[in-house]
């Protein structure tokens, strides 16, 4: 999975130094709202727009020949997707799923230009968003090239703990409202891999316990992975 984590929080402080023109943003385009666990966008379909997340939390998902879908990528708002089947006029390759409940603006061309007219410089900080947006997935794709399958799976834990759609504090530490199972898709992983690898790091003092289709960590958690990395 991208260190989508890392991604989000930049371009979100992109969006907060820019505030006047992404608040201008949301208030063009069409509205669309999204329930929890729906799809938003499927793959070979013809994007009619960039879309705009205003509130929620989505998931990008790829699924191979086997027909098992893997997630690659969360998006959290406030941010854009979408962009670039719609730009290049490709059929998507990815579903785009709710992970919450989603609300977005589908922008399209004729939108962008009419405010564009009113204000050019909503036009430069789009090209600099997606600009970033593209060299900070490359960055990341190359180092996911080159990660262990455990170094993998610590990433995607680090990445999910500090996100607080998906992560919340317990008792005992942390807690990721994820399973094996789900951390296995996120990491592109067999699930029997990620269940070995949770097995060491409970060993490791990393993972308290599993339960309930959650991974808990310990409260020290991010001390104790920088150990073992």
């Amino acid at each position: 999975m991208i260190n989508d984590g890392f991604i989000n929080n930049f371009l979100s402080n992109h969006f907060l130094d820019h505030l006047d023109t992404f608040e201008f943003l949301g208030q063009i385009g069409i509205e669309r709202k999204f329930p929890k666990n729906t799809i938003i966008t499927k793959i070979n379909e013809k994007i009619q727009g960039i879309y705009l997340l205003t509130e929620g939390v989505t998931r990008s998902v790829i699924i191979g020949e086997d027909g098992n879908e893997k997630t690659i990528f969360y998006n959290t708002a406030p941010c854009f997707f979408n962009e670039g089947p719609y730009f290049s006029s490709f059929p998507s390759e990815m579903e785009i799923h709710a992970q919450t409940d989603c609300t977005v603006r589908v922008i399209t061309w004729l939108d962008i230009n009419n405010a564009c007219d009113d204000n050019i410089e909503i036009e430069k900080e789009l090209i600099r968003y997606f600009a970033q947006k593209s060299y900070l997935l490359l960055n990341q794709i190359t180092d996911l090239l080159l990660l262990t399958p455990r170094q993998k799976t610590l990433k995607a834990i680090l990445t999910l703990a500090k996100d607080e759609n998906i992560s919340f504090p317990g008792k005992e530490g942390r807690v990721l409202n994820f399973s094996q199972n789900d951390l296995a898709k996120i990491c592109g992983l067999h699930r029997v891999t990620v269940s070995s690898i949770i097995s060491e790091l409970k060993e490791s003092h990393i993972v308290s316990r599993t339960a309930k289709g959650k991974i808990i960590l310990v409260k020290n958690f991010e001390e104790e992975i920088k150990k073992i990395w």
